[in-house]
């Protein structure tokens, strides 16, 4: 932003710091034994107050640096605008789940419980925070662009954009998924237990498990993966993976009734029917984020 103007903020949080938890089964009822409270009641304690405590530094230093502000509940998020910093206060999901949301602005993330969460898209966290918004506000923040990828089903346009990955599958988990997959205009039928798609900031996520390559965060190349080939005896598949370049796509026509694609999984699910064809490619306006 220009040095010397101030900007609205959003801050997103995920539940925990600003709504209670509704209470859980009373002592000694028959859903809860007696016994003291075990490691995992404890460590989802320390990480709410962890993330209280974040909320309120974030809220702290932008009163002090006299940044105007809203507060949304990431469940509740529509279209996010007129906003030129949005700030996730949670993990890489509350990241993902507010970068759905945002064409426009800036997001930074803040990971609110840095002892358990990776949180590879939070840069910033309690500490850091006050630092962080005052580079932001000076202009002297690195802005570091990251490419999204953008679904059509039919030739339709689908929200949202996508910035970790997608996987086309079967509905069922153990069903075996049945498509033709399209790269490069040539054309390959298969089985498998699903193709991953993923942007380079998805990288580091599930496709890199299921064989992918780690790739340059600022990239602006896609890659596929097919997950667990089914191959009959003396057959071979041309497509088991690669790497797209900038303005190729991924195209899928699903040969089964009860496929889907999943979107920054597990934040969004599409049926999608016998037939449909499924295309993918980068979109158009990487999302900023704040590092």
């Amino acid at each position: 932003m220009q040095p010397g103007t101030s900007p609205k903020a959003l801050i997103v949080y995920k539940r925990g710091a600003y709504e209670s938890k509704a209470p859980g089964p009373a002592e000694g009822s028959p859903s809860r034994p007696n016994r003291v409270r075990t490691a995992d009641a404890l460590r989802a304690r320390r990480n709410a107050n962890a993330h209280k405590s974040t909320l309120d530094a974030v809220t702290q230093a932008l009163q002090q640096l006299a940044i105007a502000f809203d507060v949304q509940y990431r469940d509740e998020l529509a279209d996010i605008q007129g906003y030129e910093l949005v700030i996730s206060v949670g993990g890489d999901g509350t990241f993902l789940e507010t970068a759905h949301y945002l064409k426009e602005g800036h997001l930074l993330g803040v990971n609110s419980a840095p002892q358990e969460s990776v949180g590879f898209f939070c840069k910033g966290h309690a500490d850091n925070f006050f630092e962080k918004a005052e580079r932001f506000l000076r202009g002297k923040a690195r802005i570091q662009p990251l490419n999204r990828l953008e679904l059509d089903i039919n030739g339709v346009r689908q929200a949202p954009l996508v910035l970790n990955d997608i996987l086309f599958a079967n509905q069922v988990p153990a069903g075996t998924s049945r498509y033709e997959l399209t790269v490069r205009k040539s054309r390959e039928e298969q089985k498998s237990s699903g193709v991953w798609i993923a942007p380079a900031p998805g990288s580091t996520a599930a496709i890199r498990s299921a064989g992918g390559r780690r790739m340059f965060v600022g990239s602006d190349q896609m890659q596929y993966v097919v997950r667990e080939a089914y191959t009959p005896p003396g057959k071979s598949y041309q497509f088991n993976k690669g790497i797209l370049e900038a303005g190729e796509k991924v195209q899928i026509r699903s040969l089964m009734d009860d496929a889907a694609v999943y979107l920054d999984l597990p934040h969004r699910m599409i049926p999608i029917p016998r037939g449909a064809v499924v295309s993918v490619r980068n979109a158009r306006t990487p999302l900023l984020a704040v590092w």
